[in-house]
């Protein structure tokens, strides 16, 4: 269900610079309406799967398990 554990160290960019920290927390987000603009049938925001660090929440797409894994995703991207 999810790809990373409860304080695996992850890396991430915030604000331009590389971070790394232990996960603290995670949550997965399914609404089942895809209304992204209606708070009655989203309640919790946008779908997804979300890992909580020192240094705030962030989506699994944007959190990696290694400093190459991220470098590999700045320059393909």
């Amino acid at each position: 269900m999810f790809k990373y554990q409860l304080d695996q160290l992850i890396y991430y960019l915030k604000d331009n610079k590389l971070h790394s920290a232990s996960i603290l927390s995670r949550m997965k987000i399914e609404n089942l309406y895809n209304d992204k603009n209606s708070e009655l049938f989203n309640q919790f925001n946008n779908e997804g799967t979300f890992y909580a660090t020192t240094h705030g929440i962030f989506e699994e797409e944007k959190v990696f398990s290694s400093k190459e894994e991220l470098a590999k995703y700045i320059i393909e991207s």
